[in-house]
């Protein structure tokens, strides 16, 4: 459906409805935001991107409503290292994981460390309440393999009332030491929230002859 669509038959409903959505997304490089949560008027939208050019860029061009933090996210306060890879959108509180990588087809460059920063680390439940945040309702997590220790750190908001979860998952540990899937998946069903959908994306393996038929390893998804 055309976004002017959405506009004319969506957003006076939901507007009447709801006098403010607080949209928190931690890992907001190219902010992915839907389309319709950026033509809501009453969004709240809070973007945690812990590359300074990239939350340079994002500042630069927000758009009312719309803030950004120059800090990555985590269980709690504190200074760490970020693993700033060959494609930047693979850049993680996590070491990469060669062992397996290295076997998979177009994955191993991407995830090639380039840089090491000492980035500022927070917290959700310590963060947001020192900006008048006392609840959200649309969680956005890609951060590549940290997502359930931010998880970890905003209980307070997942117990009060957060409404939406939306979580990039790894069914391999394509980062060393990192949670999979089932772990993301069992402590968000401990707050009562249920699997609503799953994008699943695939590599070959690099042993595997060009012609062979295979759909891939089941790798990653939101």
């Amino acid at each position: 459906m055309p976004i002017m669509k959405y506009r004319s038959l969506t957003l006076p409903s939901l507007s009447g409805l709801v006098a403010e959505i607080v949209y928190v997304m931690c890992g907001a490089r190219g902010e992915t935001s839907s389309r319709l949560m950026r033509a809501l008027p009453q969004v709240k939208f809070i973007g945690f991107e812990p590359d300074s050019e990239e939350y340079e860029r994002l500042s630069a061009n927000a758009k009312p409503g719309f803030r950004y933090s120059n800090a990555g996210v985590g269980g709690r306060d504190e200074q760490r290292t970020l693993y700033v890879t060959r494609n930047p959108g693979c850049a993680s509180l996590l070491q990469p994981n060669y062992a397996l990588t290295s076997r998979l087809q177009g994955c191993g460059p991407e995830l090639e460390v380039v840089e090491q920063r000492r980035i500022d680390v927070v917290s959700l439940n310590s963060f947001l309440p020192q900006f008048g945040v006392n609840g959200i309702d649309f969680l956005d997590l890609d951060t590549q393999g940290s997502e359930l220790e931010i998880l970890r750190g905003a209980e307070h908001f997942l117990s009060a009332g957060t409404v939406v979860v939306k979580c990039e998952v790894e069914f391999s540990p394509l980062y060393l030491d990192q949670a999979l899937f089932g772990d993301v998946h069992n402590y968000l069903r401990s707050f009562g929230f249920e699997l609503f959908d799953l994008s699943r994306s695939r590599y070959r393996r690099t042993n595997f002859p060009p012609h062979a038929l295979t759909r891939g390893q089941l790798l990653w998804g939101d």
